[in-house]
């Protein structure tokens, strides 16, 4: 049976859960992301690498990163357990943050500590703690965590990836390069002297996301950053790669499930 946990606290959550992701088609966020694998059969994937999912690892994403996972039995992933924190930012320990989130790190096996603050989080669920009693937890759990990983072995870190073709390093460069202007998977192709679905199968292939949609969701993150530091939507849109407000509108709110209006407002 699937089920889905979780403890929230401002600018801070922790889900325990079993199944499919209830972020799945938002492959990157405007927080920091903690990721602890209990059980899975499948693989992890960044802009950079491709790595394999064991039992315990844990990885470290850092906001606005792309990533997604593919499973060995499907999308449908039943036996897919983990924990998540997510974060986009605590006071007074930013310049730490920087240092663990400067990248994607993968831990191959946590110290007991580690392990043990995790547990203790999943505990939480199956016993009378009052909701402000579990947010203290998490918040404390999360500095332990953090202060654990830093002082562990370096060697402890995942270094055997597998990469990412030259050409989708190179396809993805030129994209994060110029998704705000007005840019299409044959431009991008013929960049790189090949076929527009040579490119696209081969992204699709290693990315598990199409070049259209990562290129979208680029703009929309862009987008929102834009519009909570005031921009007016329109020019947000505009700014971000988009060519016509209606899209933008449409899009983004069928994505964040508010308008960009009420984002504003809400920040």
């Amino acid at each position: 049976m699937d089920f889905n946990y979780c403890i929230k606290d401002k600018n801070l959550e922790f889900w325990y859960a079993k199944g499919n992701s209830v972020m799945s088609g938002d492959e990157f966020h405007e927080f920091h992301e903690i990721i602890y694998i209990i059980n899975a059969n499948g693989s992890f994937l960044s802009e950079k690498e491709k790595i394999k999912l064991s039992t315990n690892m844990l990885i470290l994403i850092p906001k606005e990163t792309y990533h997604n996972f593919i499973f060995e039995n499907g999308e449908n992933n039943k036996n897919y357990v983990r924990c998540r924190i997510w974060f986009s930012s605590i006071p007074h320990i930013e310049k730490t943050l920087s240092e663990y989130f400067s990248k994607i790190r993968v831990v191959l096996n946590p110290n007991d500590t580690v392990k043990t603050l995790f547990s203790e989080l999943t505990e939480t669920f199956n016993k009378p703690y009052l909701n402000s009693e579990r947010k203290l937890l998490l918040r404390s759990s999360l500095l332990r965590i953090l202060f654990e990983i830093k002082k562990g072995p370096q060697n402890n870190f995942l270094t055997n990836k597998q990469s990412q073709s030259k050409l989708i390093i190179d396809a993805l460069e030129i994209i994060n390069k110029s998704y705000c202007k007005n840019i299409t998977v044959e431009q991008i192709a013929a960049e790189l002297y090949v076929s527009a679905s040579k490119l696209s199968h081969k992204f699709k292939n290693e990315l598990n996301i199409s070049v259209y949609k990562y290129i979208t969701l680029k703009r929309l993150l862009y987008a929102q950053k834009l519009i909570k530091s005031g921009k007016k939507a329109a020019d947000a849109a505009i700014k971000s790669g988009f060519c016509d407000y209606s899209s933008f509108y449409r899009i983004y709110k069928n994505h964040y499930g508010i308008s960009p209006c009420q984002n504003k407002r809400k920040a």
